[in-house]
């Protein structure tokens, strides 16, 4: 786990993904625009994401399925999941 600018950039293996690959990919928040609403660890089938202390943590990464629902929702825009 990287935090720079607060922006953290997490490097996780997905086990699994929809197309059945093994890959990795980095979950980035831009705690500049991430207010804490709560919509993404709402929606998240896999409970990856979660509020702690007012702030938005990725809590179990290796869990992650790589659905993006997290991003589709986010209205600030803040989240991002990208291929490593």
């Amino acid at each position: 786990m990287v935090i720079r600018d607060e922006v953290l950039i997490l490097t996780i293996k997905f086990t699994w993904n929809f197309k059945g690959e093994s890959k990795m990919a980095k979950i980035i928040i831009d705690y500049d625009e991430c207010d804490a609403c709560g919509e993404c660890v709402d929606v998240c089938p896999m409970e990856v994401l979660i509020i702690v202390d007012g702030k938005l943590e990725v809590q179990h990464p290796e869990e992650c399925n790589e659905c993006e629902v997290c991003m589709d929702v986010c209205p600030n825009e803040c989240i991002e999941v990208e291929e490593d």
